[in-house]
């Protein structure tokens, strides 16, 4: 079943993407620049993604959607760079320009489309241990990726905002299979760490 799901969720993905992203080419200046900064790491390809990660150490991808999130994890990322490999992505361009200037990382990269084909492309090319999320940043294709592959997946800092969560217990018949392939979650409050055991 979460085939399936997964499937009508990624042709759904991939026609929204081109029905909004078209116009807005066309139209706004800011979202042109933001699409075309290095484009082809969201298709889980260019020069980021293409060195694999050696060394001898465990691997620890970390995602943040946003710069604010990249500083919020930047004091975690200096404590475990010494002993594991880090790669980081991003969604937001002004993130990924952030994260490209901390030392010691072994990757950054933008977050490729969660489409199941790029991500499971992504997760060949970075092949971490250990996957984390950074607060709501939920994607179906790449939670199943994970799983798909064995990768252990939390959400540190995890949070559901009651607009977020009336959405998806709207849709639990669909996120259920997906929220659940989530390892460990260390959610913010302990009304988020509800709202997530209610998909796991």
């Amino acid at each position: 079943m979460s085939v399936f799901f997964l499937s009508i969720y990624n042709l759904l993905l991939s026609i929204l993407i081109i029905v909004v992203s078209i116009p807005a080419l066309f139209i706004s200046k800011r979202f042109r620049t933001e699409v075309s900064y290095h484009l082809l790491e969201r298709f889980a390809v260019g020069p980021a993604l293409n060195k694999k990660l050696h060394g001898g150490k465990k691997v620890i991808w970390f995602h943040c959607a946003s710069l604010g999130e990249v500083r919020a994890i930047e004091p975690i990322l200096d404590k475990l760079k010494d002993d594991f490999l880090i790669a980081l992505t991003t969604t937001a361009k002004s993130g990924r320009e952030y994260a490209s200037k901390i030392s010691g990382l072994a990757l950054v990269s933008l977050f490729p489309l969660d489409i199941y084909p790029i991500a499971i492309k992504a997760f060949k090319r970075i092949d971490p241990d250990i996957f984390i999320l950074i607060e709501t940043e939920l994607w179906a294709s790449v939670l199943y990726a994970a799983h798909r592959r064995g990768i252990k997946t939390a959400v540190l800092n995890a949070r559901i905002s009651d607009k977020t969560y009336r959405i998806y217990r709207k849709a639990r018949f669909f996120w259920k299979y997906f929220i659940s392939a989530i390892d460990i979650v260390l959610a913010r409050s302990k009304e988020d760490g509800r709202r997530f055991a209610c998909f796991m």
